[in-house]
């Protein structure tokens, strides 16, 4: 199911809550009606999309708030985890099934 928030409340704490409850847009009831329909289709069809205003306020947070150190971290650390993830996948395929669900179990335990 994908999700898309229509509020007439844009406090950046609502935002986040949304998103990382899943949501894939969040847009303010001011849009103009010819572009509601493709905000509900961009969601519908996998998209992403966040209202004008409230991207350029977290693209400022984003930029002050991150050192490019800590971005390349971030990066190194989903690369790792879509490694572990495939290699439970190919541990699956091959019918080692015991170290498969004992890798399952350690990542999410550590999410």
């Amino acid at each position: 199911m994908r999700v898309l928030i229509l509020t007439t409340f844009d406090p950046d704490e609502y935002v986040y809550r949304a998103l990382r409850a899943g949501a894939s847009g969040f847009v303010l009831k001011d849009i103009p009606p010819e572009e509601l329909p493709v905000a509900v289709r961009t969601v519908a069809d996998g998209g992403a999309l966040l209202a004008p205003s409230i991207t350029t306020r977290l693209i400022g947070q984003f930029a002050t708030r991150l050192t490019v150190g800590t971005a390349m971290a971030g990066e190194r650390a989903r690369r790792n985890r879509r490694t572990k993830h495939r290699t439970v996948t190919i541990r699956l395929v091959c019918g080692d099934q015991a170290t498969a669900v004992v890798t399952i179990r350690q990542l999410r335990a550590r999410s």
